[in-house]
């Protein structure tokens, strides 16, 4: 997998500060702000799951990345 800055359109939501326990998949960056978690998982005490992602602009399914993301958030969720 590609480590390499790529440019999306839309917008960047502010999400930060996350709980502790959340594990940052993906940031977003605009110049001049701080970064943003644009996608995380977290798993609950209890076992119960979450995936989310800020991103689903037009141009972020027009590669490879957001697809394989999604699928993969699928798979993560549903495993055991």
């Amino acid at each position: 997998p590609s480590t390499e800055p790529s440019s999306a359109g839309g917008s960047l939501y502010r999400v930060s500060p996350l709980v502790d326990a959340a594990r940052v998949l993906m940031v977003g960056r605009v110049e001049g702000h701080p970064d943003e978690p644009v996608a995380w998982t977290y798993r609950r005490e209890d076992g119960g799951k979450s995936f989310y992602t800020s991103l689903g602009h037009v141009e972020d399914f027009r590669g490879e990345l957001l697809p394989r993301l999604l699928t993969n958030a699928v798979a993560w969720c549903l495993a055991e």
